[in-house]
């Protein structure tokens, strides 16, 4: 029942999109894992490629336009700084400090 919901929700809000970047969106997803990827010190996260400063930098400056990576077409959010969690795994160079 909730897959319905959810898949019912996301056609509503469909139906008020941009066509063109539904389009986009809709193949991004099917090829990719994950369409929307962020931009962390001016590298994708998606295809972990260096952007331009300056696209980076709009990016950062206009949250509200939708950007495109221009290597792998996904879309970009910026993230100041990536967390770090404190967490030690096993097995992790982290795991033979002492």
């Amino acid at each position: 029942k909730k897959l319905l919901e959810i898949e019912s929700e996301e056609l509503n809000c469909a139906s008020k999109m941009n066509e063109d970047f539904l389009f986009k969106f809709q193949r991004i997803i099917r090829n990719k894992s994950n369409g929307v990827v962020p931009l962390v010190n001016n590298v994708c996260k998606g295809c972990h490629m260096i952007l331009p400063v300056e696209f980076a930098n709009k990016v950062r400056r206009e949250p509200n336009d939708i950007k495109f990576c221009p290597y792998c077409s996904r879309i970009l959010y910026y993230q100041d700084k990536i967390q770090i969690s404190d967490e030690i795994i096993p097995g992790s160079l982290a795991d033979l400090v002492e």
